[in-house]
C-alpha cells in the first residue's frame, strides 16, 4: 500500500523552526509538529527532547485546531 500525504505549501515553505546553516534541517520541535500534522495518530514514546515553548510558538504555522488540541494533550500527559 502506498499512501500519499501532502503538507500545504504555506507550511512547507515557512522556514520557522528550520535551521538553515549549514543546510536546511528541521528543529526537533518542527519535526514533531510536521509528523503530527501528516500522521494524525503518530505515537511518540519520549518527548523529553522537545522545548514545548518552541512548539507553542510554531503551532500557528499550521492553523489547525485539532493539531493544537493534540499537542496540548500530549504535553499534559507528558508532564502528568
Amino acid at each position: 500500500n502506498i499512501r500519499y500525504r501532502k503538507i500545504k505549501d504555506e507550511i512547507l515553505t515557512n522556514n520557522k523552526g528550520v535551521d538553515l546553516e549549514p543546510y536546511a534541517k528541521a528543529t526537533p520541535e518542527r519535526a514533531f509538529l510536521d509528523s503530527l500534522y501528516v500522521y494524525k495518530n503518530y505515537y511518540f514514546d519520549n518527548l523529553s527532547a522537545l522545548d514545548f515553548d518552541k512548539v507553542q510558538k510554531l503551532l500557528p504555522i499550521y492553523n489547525n485546531k485539532q493539531l493544537t488540541k493534540k499537542v496540548n494533550k500530549l504535553k499534559e500527559d507528558f508532564y502528568a
